[in-house]
């Protein structure tokens, strides 16, 4: 019985600690959910900016009316070889910023910014720096990058659509972060459960120890009893001794002591 109690406790414990992780889940999750919200709205509010803005083509596709600082010309040509010059080129001032805005469109802000790569060189971390591109929104703050903010240096047409191809992932993110708050609805609940769910052989634990315990007494008892027995048969030999016989005396069979008598003496 002892054991199966050991087994059950052992259990416990290790329900207790499941308990302890799936609470430590429980509000990562939550917490996670609350900012996977707070993105959604961010995005819908960039979604929405975008698409009342958004122009088309004749042929239906999306135009591009990138407004850059340094080049007044439309020309998609001129643009894109711009944009693989700063992407290549371009480093900041002496205690500058390493990001730089260097337009905007559809009410988006256009950067540039230097940033330290790490890469690996036979077994050894090197870093070298990159430019990257990204579209920013001024009412979200979130970053918009295409092909994780590298241009395509070889086309300079496709390299003048960086911009609005960054900005046109609102959509795809939006459908991301939905899904992924899909999965968290349905994964918290199922967590709260785990967490509040007693451990299931609690009943049968604490019967058992009650079983062991009423055996301890009952057994306490016993031992008691028979030891007080025992006790009593040594009182008793103790008690039982044979009483010390008197020895009478009698009287003494000793000669008596003669007394002397006078004698009388005859006068002659």
């Amino acid at each position: 019985m002892e054991k199966k109690i050991a087994v059950l406790e052992s259990l416990k414990v290790a329900h207790h600690k499941e308990v302890i992780r799936s609470k430590f889940h429980l509000e990562s999750m939550q917490a996670d959910k609350e900012s996977t919200l707070n993105t959604i709205n961010k995005l819908t509010l960039d979604e929405t900016a975008y698409k009342s803005q958004l122009q088309f083509y004749k042929e239906g596709t999306k135009a591009n009316p990138v407004l850059l600082n340094d080049v007044s010309s439309a020309d998609p040509e001129i643009i894109g070889k711009y944009l693989i010059q700063l992407s290549a080129t371009w480093k900041p001032g002496h205690d500058a910023s390493d990001t730089k805005k260097i337009g905007s469109l559809y009410g988006f802000e256009l950067f540039v910014r230097r940033q330290r790569e790490t890469y690996d060189d036979k077994g050894m971390f090197e870093y070298h720096y990159r430019n990257i591109l990204f579209a920013e929104s001024k009412e979200s703050g979130i970053k918009y990058l295409w092909n994780q903010g590298h241009i395509n240096i070889d086309n300079p047409r496709i390299a003048s659509r960086y911009f609005i191809n960054a900005i046109d992932r609102v959509d795809a993110l939006k459908e991301k972060y939905e899904k992924n708050l899909q999965e968290l609805d349905q994964n918290i609940p199922m967590l709260q459960q785990l967490v509040a769910k007693p451990f299931e052989k609690e009943n049968e634990l604490v019967q058992f120890i009650k079983d062991v315990s009423k055996l301890d007494r009952e057994i306490s008892i016993k031992i008691q009893g028979n030891q007080m027995k025992q006790h009593n048969r040594v009182d008793g030999k103790m008690v039982e001794t044979k009483e010390t016989p008197v020895i009478k005396m009698k009287k003494s069979s000793l000669p008596k002591k003669e007394t002397s008598k006078k004698t009388k003496g005859l006068r002659v």
